[in-house]
């Protein structure tokens, strides 16, 4: 290999001396090399100097020091030796041995260069490199699943799954729970977490984990890290009945589930699990009732057996039945002005909303169990065991009908663009248009029971007694497939964050990414006939089973219902202390991002200030004017405390509170409206004791916090106390007997 030759002026570090010096290079790292030049008249001149780097070799990773020398043999004097990282000067020897440990912390990981220059007179130097890639950190390491702080277990070991990289390549990886040793595998590099290895039961949870990473590269540096993960039961709570759970509930906008079983019973569950209500109708509820939002009063539709039942709020008739003359064999469905139900007895009915009698009948072949859906223009399609889907106008009339090879129970469901999709025993999936023109059709093999749900991106899910369940595309396409061990007849759940939820008769509950990968499962250990239905806040994934019991599983989507609010001098106040979406009675939850609002929770507490503002804002709120908070705590009567005008240490949570106070030793928080009689004329509860709230005051540098908290008694917790010595403190400050509620113009969005 032919050296390149270049010209350049250089000054000997150690010396001072500059030089002027043909730079002879050894190219790509051709060391040792003898370097000749061409003379004046042409002729070819052969030097008498080689050098070679020693120490360190091509392509080599290195880390820390790094011994080198630079070998230099021939019989030409040089000046001395420098030693070059890249384009930085590092050291020069002048006197052989020309050795020198090089520092290589100072340089960023990854490509470099490592050079040794021999200056041999005014005229000429030698240069010797090795390209090295340098690795002075360790791995780094992120977990990539679970996401977030919180995880959830529900009968099956939860995979950790991290990343961990390095220039040099990872050597080794291992991960410690709560100080407990996990198998890995990888890469990717997967812990399995099982509640026997932390010597955990469910009954242990939610528990706080620590996770430690330890990993060491190639070179043998090591770095670790942690996080801070909760462990939840995938189980938020279970509710059981006297009868089998075929449908899926209806929600209202407080998140309260209403649902039948075939005992009879509809019951009215709040997010919690609590029974708000029930009530007895005497025939089977096989099918899922449908809140009627109303200015007049919202009220329930319910099909039990052969009668439809109108019900308020409280659980009382709202209208007089009405009976039909075979059993109902679909939901109710709400339409304009009407409530749309099928009959065994061949008929679509459509009822009048205001008084539940009947305002048309349309005669289908057979039986119809296939539930309606509203399209455009009030006409109402659905299947029938007579093989069509039918269309009704407005007048009762058929608009349309279309013909497939088999029995309809599938029910009814429309597309974005209008087109509906409906399922037959003929195993086909068709996309009709709103005309009944069919667009496209998808053979699922098995029979189609369920109803198909269009995603937010237009993928289309609907299982099959194939065992299988399937994501098309809008043409019905397949994009992808999955098995289960049961049948898969329920109409998939599809939520706005990605996921896709479907259960079959193996008792299982699936979660399903839409690539159609399985993020998660859930046994009930029971056949479920039914389908899963998501909470108005997708925090809770609702499906009832035929051991009598409804199941709310945690999706991982930390929500919550709108909070109540009431109004105070024109502005809107919570009427419960803020709290974490995933708070329970026992736990104020691990959640952050948004301030929730209901009874029964413990309240958020350990927040600043800034922390509390940014939760209210998240939902479109404030904290609350301090004159607001007392007005409302004070009520009309301008009360010294919600309850009235005299101090009663068991009405609220102070420090004498016989529950929940200091004075029992216990020293906490209650659940909000734990106290009954803690509640203000305003209808604002817990403004007083339990726990301090921030409020949008300023007292100097600190801010102002009200009501009085659960260590503090007497006048400490009068409503108007915004004394410098108990109630304000540095915004920074997090304490955790200090919380906070949301006021605002407007009304709040869910959380």
């Amino acid at each position: 290999m032919v050296p390149l030759c270049s010209r350049s002026r250089r000054r000997l570090a150690a010396t001072g001396l500059i030089v002027a010096t043909s730079t002879c290079l050894a190219a790509t790292g051709s060391l040792g090399t003898a370097c000749s030049e061409a003379g004046s008249t042409g002729s070819p001149v052969v030097n008498s100097l080689q050098i070679r780097l020693e120490g360190v070799k091509e392509g080599a990773t290195v880390t820390g020091a790094v011994p080198v020398t630079a070998v230099v043999t021939g019989n030409a004097h040089i000046n001395g030796v420098e030693f070059w990282v890249g384009d930085k000067r590092v050291d020069t020897v002048l006197t052989t041995p020309y050795k020198s440990t090089i520092d290589t912390t100072p340089f960023a990981d990854g490509a470099a260069t490592i050079a040794a220059i021999a200056a041999v007179d005014a005229t000429k130097s030698y240069k010797a490199q090795v390209s090295v890639t340098i690795d002075n950190t360790g791995p780094t390491v992120e977990m990539t699943d679970p996401v977030g702080a919180m995880a959830y277990y529900g009968g099956q070991d939860i995979p950790l799954t991290f990343k961990v990289e390095d220039t040099s390549g990872v050597l080794d990886v291992k991960v410690k729970v709560n100080g407990v040793t996990l198998p890995v595998s990888g890469p990717p590099y997967v812990a399995t977490l099982s509640l026997a290895a932390l010597s955990l039961t469910q009954a242990d949870l939610p528990k706080d984990l620590q996770i430690r990473v330890d990993a060491v590269d190639k070179v043998y540096v090591g770095t670790n890290k942690v996080f801070d993960l909760k462990l939840a039961s995938r189980l938020a709570w279970k509710f059981q009945t006297l009868g089998e759970i075929w449908a899926p509930p209806a929600f209202g906008p407080d998140g309260i589930a209403y649902f039948g079983a075939r005992d009879g019973t509809l019951y009215a569950v709040d997010p919690l699990g609590n029974l708000v209500w029930s009530y007895k109708s005497g025939k089977e509820i096989v099918s899922t009732p449908a809140y009627d939002e109303d200015p007049k009063g919202d009220r329930i539709w319910v099909a039990a057996g052969d009668e439809m039942i109108v019900l308020d709020m409280q659980g009382k008739p709202a209208a007089a039945s009405w009976t039909a003359a075979n059993t109902l064999g679909t939901s109710p469905v709400l339409g304009n002005g009407v409530v749309y139900v099928g009959t065994y007895g061949n008929q679509m009915v459509a009822l009048n909303r205001a008084d539940n009698t009947v305002k048309w009948t349309f005669e289908a072949g057979l039986p119809i169990q296939s539930n309606p859906v509203v399209l455009l223009d009030d006409v109402v399609a659905f299947g029938s065991d007579d093989r069509y889907v039918h269309a009704v106008d407005a007048a009762g009339k058929e608009a349309w009908k279309f013909e497939t090879g088999g029995k309809i129970w599938s029910g009814a469901s429309t597309t974005t663009s209008g087109d509906v999709l409906i399922g037959s025993h003929d195993g086909y999936l068709y996309r009709l248009s709103r005309y009944g023109t069919k667009q496209f059709e998808f053979e699922a093999r098995g029979q189609i029971w369920g109803a198909a749900t269009e995603g937010p991106d237009g993928t289309i899910y609907v299982g099959s007694t194939y065992r299988r369940v399937y994501g098309l595309d809008g043409k019905l396409g397949k994009k992808w497939e999955y098995e289960v061990s049961g049948l898969a007849y329920a109409t998939p759940a599809v939520s706005t964050t990605g996921f896709v939820f479907f259960s079959a008769t193996d008792g299982k509950t699936y979660a399903m990414k839409t690539d159609g990968a399985l993020s998660w499962l859930y046994d009930s250990g029971s056949e479920i006939v039914g389908s899963p239905r998501l909470s108005p806040d997708e925090s809770l994934l609702l499906v009832g089973a035929n051991d009598r019991n409804m199941y709310a599983l945690r999706t991982g989507t930390m929500g919550c219902p709108a909070p109540q609010m009431v109004t105070v001098q024109g502005t809107k106040i919570m009427k419960y202390e803020a709290s974490r979406a995933d708070a329970t009675a026992q736990s104020e939850g691990a959640f952050s991002g948004k301030a929730c609002s209901r009874a029964g929770v413990k309240p958020w507490t350990k927040v600043s200030f800034s922390e509390a503002q940014a939760a209210c804002k998240a939902i479109g709120l404030d904290l609350c004017p301090g004159d607001v908070w007392e007005a409302a705590c004070q009520g009309a009567s301008s009360a010294d405390f919600p309850y009235g005008t005299t101090y009663n240490p068991t009405s609220c949570n102070g420090n004498e509170h016989p529950v929940g106070g200091c004075g029992n030793g216990l020293c906490t928080s209650m659940a909000t409206g734990a106290n009954a009689q803690c509640v203000s004329a305003s209808g604002v509860f817990d403004a007083s004791g339990n726990v301090r709230e921030w409020t949008l005051d300023s007292n100097g540098t600190s801010r102002v916090v009200r009501g009085g908290g659960f260590r503090e008694t007497g006048d400490d917790l009068r409503c108007s106390n915004a004394s410098g010595a108990t109630h304000t403190l540095l915004p920074d400050v997090k304490i955790d007997d200090v919380g906070f509620r949301c006021c605002g113009a407007g009304s709040a969005d869910g959380g």
